[in-house]
């Protein structure tokens, strides 16, 4: 059996995004209710205009409230499994594992765009390219975010060696 060396479980901590579209939903629904039946005026806000704009908010603010990402670090392997769409859990074995190389962004680079790649890697994060990107011997690229780079390193460090 594999002994577990560090594990880490991560959530959209961006609380203002999410306020910024609660704000948003509460303004669009209280003009909607307000236009139809507190005071009615003779051209008011469609419903499916309504429905158009405010559906696609909750839903973004749904799955920011619940996406999450855990990643186990174990002796022979590292895996990682994103939720709340991807419920399938990833596995990559350090047998397997040809390059290894630790990211660290700040978050300015996170707001500003210069923390976009165009490589073709598959992404697991929710801090940016803050973690490990690997790159196993069959050619695929895959970065997995951490937000304890420190533990990150040396649970890696201590199962490589």
């Amino acid at each position: 059996m594999a002994k577990k060396i560090f594990k880490e479980n991560q959530r959209f901590s961006g609380w203002e995004v999410i306020g910024l579209l609660a704000f948003f939903v509460v303004g669009l629904t209280y003009r909607f209710i307000e236009q139809h039946w507190i005071s009615p005026v003779s051209d008011p806000m469609p419903i499916l205009a309504f429905l158009a704009f405010v559906i696609p908010m909750v839903g973004v603010i749904w799955y920011l409230v619940n996406v999450k990402l855990s990643v186990k670090v174990t002796d022979k392997s590292i895996s990682f499994k994103y939720s709340p769409f991807n419920r399938k859990k990833h596995k990559i074995k350090w047998d397997d594992v040809e390059d290894c190389e630790f990211l660290s962004s700040i978050g300015s680079c996170r707001t500003s765009g210069w923390d976009i790649n165009f490589d073709h890697e598959k992404r697991f994060s929710l801090s940016g390219r803050s973690g490990v990107h690997l790159r196993t011997k069959q050619g695929e690229n895959v970065l997995i975010g951490a937000k304890d780079m420190r533990g990150l390193k040396q649970a890696i460090g201590q199962a490589l060696s």
